[in-house]
Parts: C-alpha cells; structure tokens; sequence
C-alpha cells in the first residue's frame, strides 16, 4: 500500500466508515484494509471524538466510552442543547410565603419558590393571621364554592404541569378525570 492508500483508509476510518465501506470505495482488498485497521486500532472513529470540540479522545477500556474530551466541553455542549435534556423530576409546589404555585426541578423538598421567597419568610416574625380582604372573602364561601374554587386552581395547576411538559397529556386527562371524580364537578 502507497502512503496515500494509508491516509485515505485513516481518513475515512475517522470518518466512521467500516472496512467493507473503504474497501469498496478506495478499490484495496477488504482483507488488506481490515488488517490495516486491526494493526492501527488508536485511529480514532467519530464515536472517540469530542461532541462539542471534535478533539480525539482515548476511552478507557471496558468502561463507558467518554463523549467529551473535558468538563469544559461538557458545560458548553449541554449548555448549547437544554433541549435534549430528559428532565423528569418535576414536583408541584405552592410556594408558602407568597402562595404561588410553581415546579421544583429535581428537589422533592423544595419549600420556596425563590430564594427572595425563603429570605423573606425567614425575615418575618411570626404572626397571627390578620383577617385580610382574601381571607375574609374565603370564609365567606359556601362548601361548594370553596370546593368549586379549589377545583379550578388544582384544574389551572394541572394545566401548567401540561405545558411546562412535566407531565403528559395521558396523564393530565388521568389527572383531570380523577380530580373531577373526587369534587364532583361535571364539565
């Protein structure tokens, strides 16, 4: 083989063509280009380089194989494809101090929806509750519109989950059917 035959069978090797692929395309014996490729097994395929730089890299054998070359990489890449991340853990909350509902990613525990939020409650000073216009409304309520007003917001919260995408449309039906049956609405 010419050192041009080498470079060309290297090249598309880093490329990720098989040795059937270089054998066809180059016109070099299938056996010579396999015995090439298994006397030269550091030429790196596309699978051994970097995702975001494209720098080769050496995988350690028998474990998972790298798809960076370092955590800068990595950062960068993943920070470029927020889309393609499988994010799953996605709680529902209401937030205790400012009474706003919203997703905790990834903290089943989370109390506050922001740090402002647990800042503040941890500024207060305990108090008694104060009969506000919200509350003063609230016990003025019957039983069922109490319980009508509690539909609609775990209705609009099951609505959010939607379209934030934490949970699927299977489930926000499953959901929406299930809340219905316990307060006994009808829509």
């Amino acid at each position: 083989m010419t050192q041009d035959q080498i470079n060309t069978i290297n090249q598309m090797r880093r490329d990720g063509y098989g040795a059937r692929k270089i054998s066809k395309s180059t016109g070099i014996p299938f056996e010579t280009v396999k015995s090439h490729l298994r006397r030269h097994p550091d030429i790196p395929t596309d699978g051994d380089r970097c995702r975001y730089c494209g720098a080769p890299i050496q995988s350690t054998p028998k474990c998972r194989p790298k798809k960076y070359c370092s955590d800068k990489c990595r950062l960068a890449w993943w920070k470029e494809h927020p889309n393609e991340l499988n994010r799953k853990a996605f709680y529902p909350r209401i937030c205790p101090n400012c009474g706003q509902s919203y997703m905790a990613y990834g903290r089943p525990n989370q109390k506050y929806c922001s740090r402002k939020c647990f800042a503040d409650a941890r500024r207060k000073v305990p108090m008694e509750k104060e009969q506000t216009p919200i509350n003063a409304a609230w016990q003025k309520l019957s039983y069922e519109e109490k319980n009508h007003q509690l539909y609609l917001s775990q209705k609009a919260l099951l609505a959010m989950f939607l379209e934030h995408g934490a949970i699927t449309q299977a489930q926000h039906d499953k959901s929406l059917h299930d809340l219905r049956e316990k307060m006994g609405e009808d829509e």
